[in-house]
């Protein structure tokens, strides 16, 4: 984690845990991906799966009312940044 600068935060992740037994799981000898499928096939993945739960939340929108919040900020390093938020009946559905 230090050396590749992964936030500390990132064990306070549900996701964090999961990753880390699925890892133990496999055992040794486990070979990690390629910097090819982290940029392409993983990326491509996770973005197909980000765009189903963003339709699932439009389909909602379009049935029920919904509220889109956004809030902005710079970020320490001099970044604007702004975050959306759609509260609907299904969850609520945040973007940067």
């Amino acid at each position: 984690m230090y050396n590749v600068g992964i936030p500390f935060n990132a064990v306070n992740y549900d996701s964090f845990p999961v990753m880390v037994e699925a890892l133990g799981q496999f055992g040794p000898g486990m070979k990690p991906p390629s910097y090819h499928e982290v940029r392409v096939t993983c990326l491509k993945k996770e973005v197909g799966h980000t765009h189903e739960l963003l339709r699932r939340h439009q389909e909602d929108c379009v049935r029920y009312d919904c509220s889109l919040m956004a809030d902005g900020w710079t970020s320490r390093n001099g970044k604007s940044l702004i975050n959306f938020l759609v509260n609907c009946p299904r969850g609520n559905a945040s973007g940067h």
